[in-house]
């Protein structure tokens, strides 16, 4: 999913996607199931996703693409650590996804706030197969008529 159409609108859960656009306010659909649409003008806080950095130890930030296409590789090989699950164990996974982030500077709140984006905007395949129905042998039942 690009992320140059999806926001984070301050004082709003979930991430948005930016449906239509004017000169003082803009049309955003939720990316959750319930699709919900709102307008956001001018006044409110908003962060588009492909601007976001994660600040590290050198001089150059770490783009948030980079920590999701990080992140989407190690769980190709495993789980990963959700926003709930011990904070040590989230930290030492951004050792992975975000390599020389700045400790100081990320917070822990900030690293699951990372990975619910990374929930909502890429959703864990589910491996689901198929139920099979059982062919029965002979003619269905008719049906009773009623009277």
């Amino acid at each position: 999913m690009d992320l140059k159409e999806i926001i984070s609108i301050s004082g709003r859960p979930g991430l948005y996607k930016v449906v239509a656009r004017s000169t003082k306010n803009f049309i955003v659909e939720s990316i959750d199931d319930q699709k919900t649409r709102l307008s956001v003008n001018a006044t409110q806080q908003v962060a588009v996703l492909d601007e976001i950095t994660v600040y590290t130890n050198s001089e150059d930030n770490l783009p948030l693409k980079t920590v999701f296409e990080n992140m989407e590789k190690k769980r190709n090989d495993g789980p990963i650590p959700s926003a709930k699950d011990n904070p040590v164990d989230i930290r030492e996974f951004f050792n992975f996804a975000a390599p020389g982030y700045d400790q100081e500077r990320v917070y822990i709140s900030d690293m699951k706030k990372m990975l619910k984006w990374f929930e909502i905007i890429y959703p864990e395949q589910q491996a689901t197969e198929p139920v099979k129905k059982e062919a029965k042998s002979g003619p269905k039942p008719a049906k009773k008529a009623k009277s």
